[in-house]
């Protein structure tokens, strides 16, 4: 029996003696092996999280490491529990701040900041709950625009899908921000805010982010979509409230922020096959022209990163032929704060030009 085939069969016999709810516990790998064949295995298994330099980094429970190791085992252990380390992690940012300028918030904090929005301004900002998580935490969006919202366009921007990359809170954040101060301030803003009907979601995944976690209970938000060759997936509570929000609006286009790898992606992401020309040209002109601002890489999800089904993207365009991007944000999940003002700037110029290109 070849090599591979010995160690599938292991994995079998491993995988049906193994529990069948993963560990809460999350260890992170480095897999130098490239094999398209051997990464579409591992990731029917497995988590594959990014690509990190020539391999990919993979999320795996601590209680199911042999099953990786018995498919690469060469496989290279990066962290033994990363929930833990983002909690250290940040304990020493909280150690080492001077000032309240910058730092990382509380899911209750983002909760607080969406509602003093709409207090400050009510005809401007509107809060909008739209479901409750798993662990019964308030889904809510944030809806900015002015005026009468018929007839504009309807863009949605999300973060924190993956509950342990934090930084794109923060970023999804100072866009709001930036709006908000710069409405009938700045000509541009205040015509992006004119012309669009914009909704922010902070925190798709609440009970992720209140633990450092990437996963959405038992299973991953942004593989539990259904997708065309899987219509019939059951999306995890986070995911199914966000699935009912878009069913709700006539979504013309949305980005959904990931961290990290500085990547702008489009459909597909099941498949390896192109969208049809049409969309293709336009996908590419307008991240072509995002990249242009930030010197990120930018194609399809499937192409500049890895096969990855059940995607936010995939959904939005499937159903809707909605323009619908998964941008993965700087070098870290949780980079220093001393690092945001960069992380911020390489996302506002590249948004608007998205908003203004819807």
């Amino acid at each position: 029996m070849p090599k591979f085939a010995l160690q599938l069969s292991l994995c079998a016999v491993l995988l049906l003696s193994a529990a069948p709810a993963r560990s809460e516990v999350l260890s992170s790998y480095f897999l130098s092996d490239t094999d398209p064949a051997h990464l579409r295995t591992i990731s029917k298994l497995f988590e594959i999280e990014h690509r990190l330099g020539k391999g990919f980094e993979v999320e795996v429970p601590a209680s199911q490491a042999d099953l990786l190791l018995a498919l690469a085992p060469s496989a290279q252990l990066l962290e033994k529990d990363v929930s833990k380390a983002i909690q250290d992690k940040l304990q020493g940012f909280r150690l080492m701040a001077g000032t309240d300028a910058n730092r990382y918030h509380s899911f209750d904090e983002v909760q607080a900041w969406m509602h003093s929005l709409e207090t400050a301004q009510p005809d401007f900002a509107k809060v909008l709950d739209y479901g409750v998580s798993r662990a019964g935490h308030a889904l809510t969006a944030l809806h900015i625009g002015s005026g009468a919202s018929q007839g504009k366009p309807v863009v949605v921007i999300t973060a924190a899908t993956h509950g342990d990359e934090l930084i794109t809170t923060e970023v999804l954040m100072n866009l709001v921000n930036r709006l908000v101060s710069g409405y009938h301030k700045e000509d541009r803003l205040t015509k992006i805010v004119d012309s669009h009907d914009i909704y922010f979601i902070p925190v798709v995944n609440p009970d992720g982010f209140t633990q450092t976690n990437r996963y959405d209970g038992p299973a991953d938000p942004n593989r539990s979509y259904p997708y065309p060759q899987h219509e019939q997936a059951t999306p995890t509570p986070s995911i199914a409230g966000v699935v009912k929000l878009f069913s709700s609006l006539d979504m013309k286009a949305s980005i959904d922020f990931h961290a990290y790898g500085e990547l702008i992606m489009y459909p597909w992401a099941y498949t390896r096959d192109s969208v049809e020309p049409v969309a293709a040209g336009r996908f590419n002109a307008l991240t072509k022209n995002m990249a242009e601002s930030n010197r990120y890489t930018y194609g399809p999800i499937s192409d500049v990163i890895y096969i990855a089904p059940g995607s936010s993207a995939d959904y939005y365009f499937w159903k809707k032929g909605s323009i619908s991007l998964g941008i993965e944000i700087g070098s870290e999940k949780v980079p220093s704060p001393s690092e945001f003002p960069e992380y911020f700037v390489s996302q506002e110029e590249s948004t608007w030009r998205f908003i203004e290109g819807i």
